[in-house]
């Protein structure tokens, strides 16, 4: 299925193209710590997404760390993506993505891999075995597959898998054929945007330097259907994505 992201501020004009298009959504505005520990904005959000198509929710990412080194740390980390979760099960989306939080150390060796692994695999079975959803690790500023890899292998749970985020992956230092080998198997989610291959600029589709034709070769190989996401900055650039992907669609 292809989501797009809406913005609550124009929430009704999303929502009359995902209807007319056959679109679902994904929700990135529960995410934030500042909306998070607001009570009322919480209760707001969740009354303007509880009746729309909403397949997944973007979860909580900023300082978050799943080594355990810090128990407090580590604490935090697991309410927040609980209190995330929870939204998930109001708003009836089955999929929640996580980023990887991992800041990537080397060399490969290093006992944190491992640790990160570990301490990541058990929360995150614990958590998608409470609340019955799928959590797909995204990749951000991840450089290669290798951690994202480790984390899932070592979950070995049929509800810990991938989000792979093409933009992303075309500025770090692996190609998409590196990223899609070595987790097609676990991709069930898909984030979808352009750049130039230097930063996040969330473009629309089509407007950098992502090779679109090459990841839908590869993207038709892999088994199962994963739904893509249209993570752009505006609604002007959902409609032109939509546009210039209905090709490769």
């Amino acid at each position: 299925m292809i989501l797009i992201v809406p913005a609550p501020e124009q929430y009704e004009s999303y929502l009359s193209f995902a209807t007319e298009n056959g679109l679902g959504f994904e929700v990135q505005d529960l995410m934030f710590p500042a909306v998070m520990d607001d009570e009322q904005k919480v209760k707001e959000l969740l009354s303007l997404y509880e009746k729309a198509p909403v397949v997944s929710l973007h979860g909580p990412f900023i300082d978050l760390n799943f080594s355990g080194g810090d128990k407090k740390v580590f604490d935090i980390t697991k309410e927040r993506i609980e209190t995330c979760a929870s939204y998930c099960n109001f708003l009836g989306a089955k999929k929640m993505v996580l980023h990887s939080c991992f800041f990537t150390v080397s060399p490969k060796e290093d006992p944190l891999y491992e640790i990160w692994s570990r301490t990541a695999a058990e929360l995150l079975c614990e958590i998608v075995e409470k609340y019955d959803i799928t959590l797909c690790i995204e990749n951000v500023i991840d450089r290669d597959p290798d951690i994202i890899k480790r984390m899932v292998e070592t979950a070995d749970h049929p509800k810990v898998r991938v989000c792979l985020d093409v933009g992303h992956a075309n500025f770090s230092m692996a190609g998409i054929d590196t990223w899609m080998k070595a987790l097609g198997q676990y991709i069930v989610h898909f984030h979808l945007h352009d750049n130039k291959g230097y930063y996040d600029e969330h473009l629309a589709a089509g407007d950098g330097t992502v090779e679109w034709k090459r990841f839908f070769d590869l993207e038709k190989r892999l088994d199962g259907d994963s739904d893509m996401l249209l993570e752009v900055r505006s609604l002007e650039s959902t409609k032109r994505s939509f546009e210039f992907l209905k090709d490769y669609v």
